[in-house]
């Protein structure tokens, strides 16, 4: 492999944040070929490729933030965050490659099914939104101590965000927990706001506390 050959890897913090920082980087670097992002705690070391570590930088945030909102339509900025949280293998490189498409296409770039980035993005997101909705309808609550909602789930993408979201908005008051046990992650509600948990400990829900074990976890 040339020189010529040789691509730019952006190692972000794993945050959206993070990501919003990378996109920045790599859309003003004028002198590296985009190869790709990656959070760095998932990230296997590539010699042929010229890894970048991109600091987490809010000026850059807002201003990615800024120009999604002032120039493109108002659910983009939603749909990328929901999107980027399910976790999808390459969402990172697709992501920045439909924003690339949008400031080429504008508003209308949804149209645009026959250019590719556009038409992988949104095959993605609807694979992501499927089985969002499909897990809307099977989720499946038992009840623990202290009037806790407990639920175990392993879809294919993460969909605690959107679940929780979901959950809070038809069970207000209601103090609930949904564990993904294919990621060991969990979002917790209080009856009026979610928390997320990542390398969540289960067991200690089987324990007859685990009503108290909830209040512990929340503060």
């Amino acid at each position: 492999m040339g020189l010529s050959e040789v691509q730019a890897v952006y190692l972000y913090d794993g945050s959206f944040e993070g990501f919003l920082s990378a996109v920045f980087d790599a859309w003003y670097n004028r002198k590296d070929r985009f190869g790709n992002m990656k959070a760095i705690q998932n990230a296997t070391p590539a010699f042929i490729d010229k890894n970048i570590r991109v600091q987490t930088n809010f000026d850059k945030v807002t201003k990615v933030q800024e120009w999604i909102r002032n120039q493109l339509p108002d659910d983009t900025e939603s749909r990328i965050y929901e999107y980027f949280l399910s976790e999808e293998e390459g969402r990172e490189r697709r992501i920045y490659f439909y924003l690339r498409a949008c400031n080429r296409l504008g508003k209308w770039v949804d149209s645009y099914l026959t250019d590719p980035a556009v038409a992988d993005f949104l095959k993605a997101e609807k694979r992501f939104q499927k089985e969002l909705h499909r897990m809307y309808q099977f989720t499946r609550f038992q009840l623990l101590a202290e009037n806790v909602l407990f639920s175990e789930i392993g879809p294919d993408y993460n969909q605690l965000a959107g679940l929780g979201r979901f959950f809070l908005d038809r069970m207000p008051g209601q103090r609930f927990l949904i564990y993904d046990s294919k990621r060991n992650k969990a979002v917790l509600s209080n009856g009026s706001e979610l928390a997320m948990f990542d390398d969540f400990r289960v067991d200690s829900l089987n324990e007859k506390n685990s009503g108290d074990n909830f209040e512990t976890l929340w503060k």
